[in-house]
């Protein structure tokens, strides 16, 4: 199925009008990445429960250099609208270059992991939360984890996961996400191909209930 000028439907965005898959105005590029990480994470007792405190920060050193890129790609031939259908840029972001997390863990003994299925024990259970932010020129856009938040950049939200261990090897969870955009300015750039049509993403919710089998 195609859309208009015999372009695939699927790149469709309908906002406001046109195709914005997040493959122009270097939403997906590999230029201009130099990126500075700095991650944390501290372990510690509450009474008997095992708790740990968890950041990342980074900041593309070269971002501006990248913001410029991208508006010059978005802007060229000049006009509101490119043929392509992507919005022109009013002016380069050169400050949407950081991207951090910040987060806890709780749970009973050796039960940090479960939300994530690092560990599996019968009766163990974990409460995992965590704050995202990251701006459209911070990091790689094709390498974002992609299981929450559709692997996108210019998007912040919240993130909450609980993990019960019904035996050694079963796991049940259930993960919430909610997500905004950052920049009204820029869309949502990123290589995930789930919904390859939303782009830019307003808001961003995501329910997963999981039963998971260890061997």
């Amino acid at each position: 199925m195609t859309g208009a000028n015999g372009v695939p439907a699927a790149g469709w965005s309908g906002f406001p009008a046109g195709y914005n898959d997040g493959f122009n105005a270097n939403q997906t590029g590999i230029n201009d990445l130099l990126i500075l990480e700095i991650p944390l994470e501290v372990n510690f007792k509450i009474s008997s429960l095992n708790a740990r405190v968890f950041a990342d920060y980074a900041q593309n050193l070269r971002g501006a250099a990248r913001a410029n890129a991208a508006a010059a790609a978005a802007n060229s031939p000049p006009g509101p609208i490119q043929p392509s259908g992507v919005v022109g840029i009013a002016s380069a972001q050169t400050h949407d270059d950081k991207a951090y997390q910040i987060g806890a863990a709780i749970g009973n003994k050796d039960s940090l992991g479960l939300v994530m299925g690092t560990v599996s024990r019968r009766h163990g259970w974990e409460l995992r939360t965590y704050w995202q932010h990251v701006e459209q020129y911070a990091l790689d856009p094709n390498l974002l984890d992609s299981d929450f938040f559709e692997g996108r950049g210019n998007l912040e939200g919240v993130y909450a996961a609980f993990a019960y261990g019904f035996t050694d090897n079963f796991i049940g969870t259930i993960r919430y996400g909610h997500a905004t955009r950052i920049n009204s300015k820029l869309g949502t750039g990123g290589g995930n191909q789930d919904i390859p049509q939303m782009n830019p993403i307003q808001k961003y919710g995501l329910l997963q209930v999981d039963l998971t089998m260890r061997f």
